[in-house]
């Protein structure tokens, strides 16, 4: 019947046109992602915050394939089919079982087209999350390293600025006459740097003992 083809001529073209779109989405999700998910999961917040907004987009397409799936199943599992004729088909009875024929088909192949989809927007996703956890692993252990190193640098500004004092303890600082003697400006030397090592090696070893440094 005119009417049904007609009807079927529209249901395909909005599933071609839909489908294309999801399509559409999930190369270009791809396009950005992969490139990413193939380099060392060391990148900048800036990369990882385009790569979640990336996986959202590519979860809405995963999810919108899904319904379609699911309502095209629905469709060829119960009566659906018939209903789609309406009630143009009226006529023959072959005539009629061909429509059907012909819908169940149609129906069929925007099926697996849709289920492909979303089974490739799946594995994708799953990709984009392993990574996302890599990356985030690697973000924190990057933040840690640094961490470790501003506590170190504090660790041996404050061991330098108590070592300063041992000189003044000794009177280095004023003319006394020690400043003449080798002996003394030796012995200032080594105990600075004795303090120095001292305290450092004491207070990164109290560090390591509380967990700030490894």
């Amino acid at each position: 019947a005119p009417g049904s083809s007609f009807r079927m001529s529209f249901v395909e073209s909005a599933l071609l046109a839909y489908s294309r779109q999801l399509d559409s989405q999930l190369l270009e999700v791809r396009k950005v992602v992969e490139p990413k998910l193939q380099a060392p999961p060391v990148l900048l917040e800036t990369e990882l915050e385009e790569v979640r907004q990336r996986r959202r987009r590519l979860s809405r397409c995963g999810s919108q394939a899904s319904a379609v799936s699911a309502t095209l199943l629905a469709r060829l599992d119960g009566e659906g089919v018939d209903a789609l004729l309406g009630k143009d088909a009226i006529g023959s009875h072959v005539r009629r079982e061909e429509a059907l024929e012909e819908w169940e088909a149609m129906l069929e192949v925007y099926l697996r087209a849709f289920g492909d989809l979303s089974r490739e927007c799946t594995a994708l996703l799953r990709d984009i999350e392993d990574f996302e956890g890599s990356a985030s692993l690697a973000l924190q252990a990057r933040r840690l390293s640094l961490e470790q190193f501003e506590l170190s640098l504090v660790i041996a500004s404050v061991s330098i600025s108590a070592s300063n004092l041992v000189p003044g303890y000794m009177g280095m600082n004023v003319p006394n006459g020690l400043e003449q003697s080798d002996i003394a400006f030796v012995g200032a030397v080594t105990s600075t740097v004795g303090v120095l090592l001292s305290l450092f090696l004491t207070l990164r070893f109290i560090a390591s003992r509380q967990g700030f440094l490894s």
